[in-house]
């Protein structure tokens, strides 16, 4: 199986992080535009998981894809209904592959808490 139909198994929503600023000049922020992208989901298990804490992040989910998604930490991600609907904030972007080639771009992701601490 290529990587291009490995990274073509979900459905994810992407949306960009807007701030806006108000006739007061404060400045509010709002998720808007969103975009509609296919790739491979994987829920990082518990051992997994610990890997990252170790490196001072948290992260829930990892998602593959053939080609740059143009994600950032300034975006969100709710997955499809298979998965829940569940949102994930982005905490990084990677690309592995050979020397002189980008194969997959990874995007670590950690479900979106409630709870809003000030």
């Amino acid at each position: 199986m290529s990587i291009e139909a490995l990274c073509d198994q979900d459905t994810i929503t992407v949306e960009t992080l807007t701030a806006t600023t108000g006739a007061s000049f404060g400045v509010s922020e709002s998720w808007g535009s969103s975009t509609i992208k296919r790739c491979l989901v994987q829920e990082l298990d518990a051992a997994e998981s610990l890997k990252y804490e170790a490196e001072g992040q948290r992260v829930t989910h990892l998602l593959f894809f053939s080609s740059d998604p143009s994600i950032g930490k300034s975006n969100r991600i709710t997955l499809s209904s298979d998965w829940g609907s569940k949102i994930l904030s982005v905490v990084g972007c990677y690309t592995e592959g050979r020397p002189g080639e980008q194969l997959l771009w990874i995007v670590k992701g950690e479900y979106e808490s409630t709870r809003r601490e000030t």
